[in-house]
């Protein structure tokens, strides 16, 4: 497995997601949703996950698969 895949893995199972933002994602990062909106920048994934974290209590994080 590569090691940023590891890396990602590590992370998100331990729950570190601003760790994982600051060390994985390019600052000019873009997110399309399904439904066609947009983040752009890490300012936009941020307001994006906190919109997220305060909507949604995560039961279980779970990975599976390459």
């Amino acid at each position: 497995m590569s090691t940023i895949i590891s890396r990602f893995d590590e992370l998100l199972r331990a729950g570190e997601h601003e760790t994982l933002y600051a060390e994985l994602y390019s600052p000019d990062v873009v997110s399309i949703e399904a439904d066609g909106q947009t983040s752009e920048g890490m300012e936009g994934i941020g307001n994006k996950n906190e919109w997220w974290f305060s909507t949604f209590e995560p039961v279980k994080w779970d990975i599976e698969g390459p």
